[in-house]
């Protein structure tokens, strides 16, 4: 215990979290424990501090989840990419599917007999989507909002239409619909 009206030198021990006051030396006249002591510095000298350290705790906090934010939206924005590229490539498979089978039906009814006869169907949209089909210039041509497709075909006289489609062989020309 101190006696009264002796100044005395205390070193404070006790560092509150913040790394400047660790043996840190109070030169008044001190008649307080430790205690005591800490709690005049807490309410007086230290408030500024320990608001500082809340003030930098939350600036950490928001930057931190600005940062997380930031990787999680570039993260959706790549797989986003990636599935918008993914249902393109699907997408164009189909169309050229389509495609070749109309081709393989035309040639298939140009390497037949006269008096073949045979219906095919044309889908009405692909991928949910509408498109455009026709034979122009000994050619299919097939387009889609993305994507388009010209194979060339045997000589074909005749419209392909989406749904049922007619295909037929006579007098060695090829006829449709």
């Amino acid at each position: 215990m101190k006696m009264p009206g002796k100044k005395t030198i205390c070193k404070i021990k006790k560092t509150m979290g913040h790394r400047t006051l660790k043996g840190a030396v109070c030169k008044a006249n001190c008649f307080l424990d430790a205690q005591e002591h800490n709690s005049i510095l807490k309410d007086g000298v230290l408030s500024s501090v320990l608001n500082t350290k809340k003030s930098q705790g939350a600036i950490e906090f928001i930057i931190l989840l600005g940062a997380v934010l930031f990787f999680f939206t570039l993260f959706i924005s790549v797989v986003y990419s990636r599935v918008s590229e993914q249902n393109r490539e699907k997408e164009l498979v189909i169309v050229k599917n389509l495609a070749l089978s109309v081709q393989d039906e035309i040639a298939l009814a140009s390497k037949s007999s006269n008096g073949y006869s045979r219906q095919f169907d044309i889908p009405e949209k692909i991928s949910s989507q509408d498109y455009y089909i026709s034979i122009d210039d000994s050619r299919i041509y097939i387009k889609t909002g993305r994507n388009a497709v010209s194979y060339p075909v045997e000589n074909a006289t005749g419209n392909i239409i989406k749904g049922v489609n007619l295909i037929k062989r006579e007098n060695d020309w090829v006829y449709i619909n």
